[in-house]
Parts: C-alpha cells; structure tokens; sequence
C-alpha cells in the first residue's frame, strides 16, 4: 500500500463505507486461504479495524464544525439584516433633516443587502452625519447613532472577513476526515478486486461486490426492466363465399317420398 494515499472524491456515505469494511473484514477471514492465495496483502485487512474507528471519530468531528459553521452563517445573515434597517433609518433621517434645511444633499436610497457593502454604506452615513451636524441638530438627531453607525460597520466586516477564513471547507476536521476516507475506501476497493478472482467459481463471490450502487437512490424511481411483448397468435378465419346468381330460376329438389296410398 502507498504511504499517501490519493484524495478520492466522497460519493458514498460514510456510514456505507464503515460497514462496508466491516464486512469486508469478516469475509476476508471467512475466506482466508483464498484471498491470501491471490496476492492479498492481509497488513492491509488487519488495519480496517482501527481505520473504521479513527474514521468515525474524524466524521463525527467534521459534523460538528459543519453544523457549527452553519449557525455562525444564520447569526450573521441575522446580524446584516438588522443593519440595513438600522442603514434604512439612519438614512431616512438624514435625508428628512436635509428636506427640512434645504440643503441640495443627496442621500441615496440603499437596496443591496451584501454584507462588506452594507458596512460601507453604513461608513459613508456616518461621515455624512458628521459633516452635518449642524443640519441634524435642527431635527434633534442623536448624535450617539453616528458612533453606532461606525461601530457597527467594523464590526461587520471584522465579522464577514473572519467567516471566510474559517470556511469548513478548509478546516483541518474535513482534512483528516478525507484523508481517512481514502485510505479506507482504497483498501476496501482492493478487497474486492482481490475477492472476487479469489471467489470467482462460488457463490461468494457476490459478497464482494458493491451492492450500493444498485439500491435506488432516494427521488429516483427504480429501473423497470423491458417488458417481453407476448406475440399474439394467429387466428384462422373462415372465408364465406357467396355463388353467382346464374339467371336460371332454381331448380325445385325433388320429392322422393311418395306419401300416403291413395283410396281404393
């Protein structure tokens, strides 16, 4: 066996895949003079055990940064969308202060929801704020919202840029948990191709196939197979045949009963 073993991408479950090696496992040992016969490395079968465990352990793991992970994404989600209300307020008094002093300031009417951009706007509000202070004073703004404003916006970003960094994706659980995934699927993987030549003229040798790529998957109608058209059989008809009229009036059958004698 290699001492690095290649990524393989994960189309299997990985409960599949435990219980697969386990059970190639047993049928290894079932058939051990067989598969030994053949070239099978047993080191490799006698390490599934602490394989399927370390595994198991790693997936668990992965889960729970993934799960983790997720809610982090909903809080923050949560979090952008309470700030572009407080961006839509923050705007609409700023816009209402410049209405009432006449002033020609153009506040725009903010749409986007992306997060880097709504701590942007956010950021631009508060200068504008701070350039028109006096303008605000004139509707008794608070003047604290400003600071809020500035608050929020690097609180936001802080939050999106540590959100990247720390994708599951790159995180060292999915890492080991890959890599333990391939070692184990290539050894699984090698049982089979060495179980089945070994087994080749038994029955057995079904035990080393991979059933799960014949289940129907969820959503999936099963496959139906082509159904034989039974051939119809062949029904003999009689033809009536209808004779000619001639144009000669039918010639009476004669009567060969003499009926009764006459009387004497």
């Amino acid at each position: 066996m290699k001492s690095k073993t290649e990524l393989v991408p994960i189309k299997m479950p990985v409960a599949e895949l435990l219980q697969q090696a386990c059970d190639m496992h047993k049928h290894c040992y079932t058939d051990l003079e067989a598969v030994k016969n053949v070239g099978l490395d047993m080191t490799m079968v006698d390490a599934i055990p602490q394989l399927v465990l370390d595994l198991s352990k790693a997936h668990g793991e992965w889960i729970r940064v993934k799960i983790g992970s997720v809610y982090e994404g909903k809080e923050l989600k949560k979090y952008i969308a309470e700030l572009c209300k407080f961006r839509t307020d923050l705007a609409r008094s700023i816009r209402f202060a410049a209405k009432k002093s006449g002033s020609h300031l153009k506040v725009p009417y903010y749409k986007s929801r992306s997060g880097f951009e709504v701590s942007q706007d956010l950021n631009d509000l508060a200068v504008m704020g701070r350039q028109k202070k006096w303008m605000l004073k004139k509707i008794n703004f608070d003047m604290s919202i400003l600071e809020e404003a500035v608050e929020h916006s690097f609180n936001l970003t802080g939050k999106i840029i540590r959100r990247r960094q720390s994708k599951p994706k790159n995180s060292k659980e999915r890492k080991a948990r890959d890599e333990l995934y391939s070692k184990l699927y290539t050894i699984v993987q090698e049982i089979r191709v060495c179980g089945k030549f070994a087994m080749r003229k038994s029955r057995r040798r079904k035990l080393y196939a991979n059933s799960y790529w014949r289940r129907p998957k969820p959503g999936r109608p099963p496959k139906v197979g082509k159904q034989k058209t039974e051939k119809r059989e062949t029904v003999k008809t009689t033809v009536i045949t209808r004779e000619k009229p001639t144009g000669h009036p039918p010639v009476e059958p004669k009567n060969t009963n003499p009926g009764p004698p006459p009387d004497s």
